[in-house]
């Protein structure tokens, strides 16, 4: 058998695979980590970060300069790859049997990061979130971030200063006391929904998928504004948590 350190064909290959996999958590990082991490030189890492971010497989945030995986690596026969194949079918069926927008978020340090996203293709694609975007937990307690407070972080955690958005499209402060109550709530019902559209036009509804009583990841519709959303809320909200039942019992690593 080869060893896996002697020479290979394509070195520069095997240094963008290590980076990549440095950055598969989903956990936002600096230059400087990376390069002390990999031990390459910062010039040699910055043109491979480059390299992947072209590729749609890394993504930098301009205001605090970390680099945020969008991909992962791992064998075919990894229980992992059967699992998100699950997961894809998931969000396709639901995204056709609604005609709306399907996520998948998974919880980090920072906040719940979108990893996969379906549209339909009867749906009007309004919906700006990609994947590798960030909900943080310390901005707009909406349902993708209350569900996450309510299954991952710590049941005593003190609250942050949430906002929300009004029925007038502007940024509004959340009683502190609102906020813990909708958290309890999520926590119960393990489902929470907006009542108002934010500035792009979207609301979502959200729920929780557990695993041996851990969160994750949340299982949430982005719906756009249309004249008779209200009418359709129980019947999306039925497809939502028939499928993230079987994405729990299709269970996973």
């Amino acid at each position: 058998m080869k060893n896996r350190n002697e020479q290979v064909p394509v070195p520069g290959l095997k240094r963008g695979v290590a980076v990549l996999r440095l950055l598969e958590d989903g956990h936002p990082a600096r230059l400087e980590d990376l390069a002390a991490r990999s031990g390459l030189p910062r010039a040699s890492l910055l043109r491979l970060l480059e390299t992947l971010a072209a590729m749609g497989l890394v993504v930098r945030d301009p205001g605090s300069k970390r680099y945020r995986g969008l991909a992962r690596v791992m064998p075919l026969s990894d229980g992992t790859a059967s699992w998100r194949a699950v997961l894809a079918g998931v969000l396709a069926r639901l995204a056709e049997a609604t005609g709306q927008t399907a996520e998948w978020y998974e919880p980090s340090s920072e906040g719940l990061v979108l990893t996969e996203r379906a549209e339909s293709a009867l749906g009007q694609v309004h919906v700006r979130a990609r994947v590798g975007f960030l909900r943080t937990w310390t901005e707009e307690l909406e349902s993708v971030a209350c569900i996450g407070w309510a299954f991952h972080q710590p049941a005593d955690s003190a609250l942050p200063a949430f906002w929300e958005w009004s029925a007038k499209g502007k940024q509004a402060k959340i009683p502190p006391k609102v906020a813990a109550r909708r958290v309890a709530q999520a926590r119960q019902s393990r489902f929470r929904m907006e009542t108002n559209y934010n500035h792009n036009g979207v609301r979502r509804m959200a729920v929780a998928v557990l695993q041996k009583g851990k969160l994750r990841g949340v299982l949430a519709l982005a719906q756009c504004f249309t004249p008779d959303a209200d009418r359709q809320t129980a019947r999306r909200r039925e497809a939502l948590t028939s499928e993230a039942t079987f994405l729990e019992q299709a269970g996973g690593p």
